[in-house]
């Protein structure tokens, strides 16, 4: 089975884990707020939970309600040390992520210039 490609979902609660990671890593943050952040995570990701992405070795593709974003792949290595996804947005310019596994079918497309590294994916399907 392929290692990063696939149909993926926004866990919620591994991303507000991700979120919480992001400032306790820096500061020291009062007792119950992980609590707190998954509480609103929870309670506010209506838009999130509606969000689906398929990666294939040609394509990244975003998909909303609304509309579909599609980012050709110019890379994709799923093996070695480094995993790693680079797409070509807007047709001009590479983004590049490094690809993190953060449990089983659980990923994140990690690079804090851009919002996909704010979000836990779990797998939901191969493409």
């Amino acid at each position: 089975m392929p290692k990063f490609t696939g149909h993926y979902v926004i866990d919620l609660d591994a991303s507000a884990k991700l979120h919480v990671g992001c400032f306790t890593e820096r500061f020291e943050m009062k007792p119950g707020y992980e609590k707190a952040m998954q509480k609103y995570i929870r309670t506010h990701g209506e838009v999130a939970k509606k969000i689906t992405l398929a990666l294939d070795r040609e394509n990244l593709r975003l998909k909303t309600a609304d509309e579909e974003e599609v980012f050709p792949v110019k890379s994709l290595v799923e093996d070695g040390d480094k995993p790693q996804l680079i797409v070509l947005a807007g047709g001009r310019f590479s983004m590049t992520y490094d690809l993190r596994e953060l449990g089983p079918d659980l990923v994140q497309f990690s690079n804090r210039k851009y919002d996909l590294h704010n979000w836990a994916w779990r797998r939901s399907g191969d493409v």
